[in-house]
């Protein structure tokens, strides 16, 4: 998978849309310690999605393979990364 940007999103994994939970920026930063993930930035971009800045393309490509789905989250890559 190529990445385009250093920039990933991040979201509660949920099979009920109506059953997502908030996610605080507390939680959100704690999970990504815990998962030993180096970011930048952490910022909101709606209810349950963050918006998560790193050093270089390479760690970014790393969060994707690495066990945040164990903790309930999903990171992927947005469709207009490039534009960020």
């Amino acid at each position: 998978m190529i990445l385009l940007a250093e920039h990933l999103m991040l979201h509660s994994r949920s099979d009920n849309i109506s059953s997502k939970k908030k996610i605080s920026l507390i939680k959100i930063s704690g999970t990504l310690n815990k998962c030993n993930i180096k970011f930048n930035q952490v910022a909101k971009y709606s209810r349950d999605t963050w918006k998560i800045t790193f050093l270089s393309k390479f760690v970014a490509n790393n969060v994707l393979s690495n066990e945040l789905e164990e903790a309930g989250i999903v990171a992927f890559i947005p469709r207009l990364a490039e534009k960020w």
